[in-house]
C-alpha cells in the first residue's frame, strides 16, 4: 500500500470505529446489514469519503467501491459471519466453552478481515482527489443512501430505511 493509501486506511478505520461505537450506531448498521444486505465496511468507507475527504461519491463511484471489495466481503467476510451467526444462534453448536471460545476466534477474524476490507477501499480511495468543500448533511445522506440502494439491487427488494439513514447520517455529521 503506498503511504498515502496507509494513511487514508488508518484515518477511515479510527472514523469507523469512533462512528460505529455511537449510541445505536451500531444498531442502525446491522439493521441495514441485516434487512437489506448492506456492507456495513463499505457503507463507514462512504461515509468517511464524504465527511472526511469531502467525496461526493456518485452512484457509479459507489458501484466501483463495491467491485473492490466484493470478492473479499464474499469470500471471506461473508462466510466468517455466517459461522460466527451459526454458533451464536444456538443449536446443537451452542453450548460450551470451547464453543464460547471458537466463536470469540473466529469474531475476532471476521473484524481483521472488515479490516482488510478497509485497507482494500483505503487503496481505491488514495487514487481520488480530495473534494475541495466541506460535505454538508445533505451530502452524506444522499451517499449513504446511494450505498443501501446499491444494496437493495444486489438483494432485488426494497425495504423502507429512511429513518436508518437519516439517523446515521446525522450521527456522521455532528
Amino acid at each position: 500500500m503506498t503511504d498515502d493509501a496507509t494513511d487514508i486506511a488508518e484515518a477511515c478505520w479510527a472514523f469507523a470505529l469512533q462512528l460505529y461505537q455511537r449510541p445505536s450506531a451500531s444498531a442502525i448498521c446491522l439493521k441495514l446489514q441485516a434487512e437489506v444486505g448492506v456492507d456495513v465496511m463499505m457503507l463507514l468507507v462512504a461515509i468517511f469519503a464524504v465527511t472526511r475527504r469531502g467525496l461526493r461519491l456518485s452512484p457509479v463511484e459507489i458501484a466501483e467501491m463495491s467491485a473492490v471489495c466484493e470478492p473479499w466481503r464474499e469470500q471471506i467476510v461473508q462466510p466468517l459471519r455466517r459461522v460466527r451467526t451459526i454458533l451464536k444462534a444456538g443449536g446443537p453448536f451452542a453450548s460450551g466453552a470451547g464453543i464460547e471460545s471458537l466463536r470469540g476466534q473466529i469474531k475476532a477474524s471476521e473484524l481483521a478481515a472488515e479490516r482488510l476490507e478497509n485497507d482494500l477501499l483505503a487503496r481505491w480511495l488514495a487514487a481520488k482527489p480530495r473534494g475541495s468543500q466541506p460535505a454538508g448533511l445533505g451530502d452524506i445522506r444522499r451517499v449513504i443512501g446511494d450505498v443501501v440502494s446499491a444494496a437493495q439491487r444486489r438483494q432485488g427488494e426494497a425495504i423502507d430505511v429512511a429513518n436508518a439513514i437519516e439517523s446515521l447520517a446525522s450521527m456522521a455529521y455532528e
